[in-house]
């Protein structure tokens, strides 16, 4: 069974980008903004690894990773962030952990596709887990 991925970002290019690198091996679900992906994961659906923007109206990529983080229920799920913000400008939040991963845009596509099978392969707080640079 394919697993699942939930895509976040207000940009409609990135977004369907996203999605169509990730259809080829998962099943996805892709949202316009966080509210959209809090209520669709509210219904019951619970994605394997989300791939969200960081900077989004209304509520950002960071107070849903926040989100995510403190959920009982949703917490193990891995998290890349597509940003063009610098990795240093929020890291200061002390919620990264072993399964939030930083891509800087623009992006290296299979760079995204590699970090996205490592991250959807892996048991919660697997330190053995060795992701792929995300420079080109």
């Amino acid at each position: 069974m394919k697993k699942k991925i939930l895509i976040v970002d207000d940009d409609m290019g990135t977004r369907a980008f996203v999605k169509y690198l990730m259809d080829k091996f998962y099943l996805t679900k892709s949202c316009a903004d966080v509210r959209e992906a809090i209520e669709w994961m509210s219904m019951g659906n619970m994605p394997d690894l989300i791939i969200s923007d960081m900077v989004m109206p209304r509520v950002n990529g960071l107070e849903f990773l926040k989100w995510v983080r403190r959920s009982g229920f949703y917490h193990h799920i891995p998290f890349i962030i597509l940003s063009g913000i610098q990795r240093e400008d929020w890291e200061q939040e002390k919620i990264i952990d072993e399964n939030v991963l930083y891509l800087q845009k623009p992006f290296n596509p299979d760079i995204l596709l590699q970090n996205a099978t490592l991250l959807t392969n892996h048991t919660y707080g697997n330190p053995s887990i060795k992701r792929i640079s995300s420079t080109y």
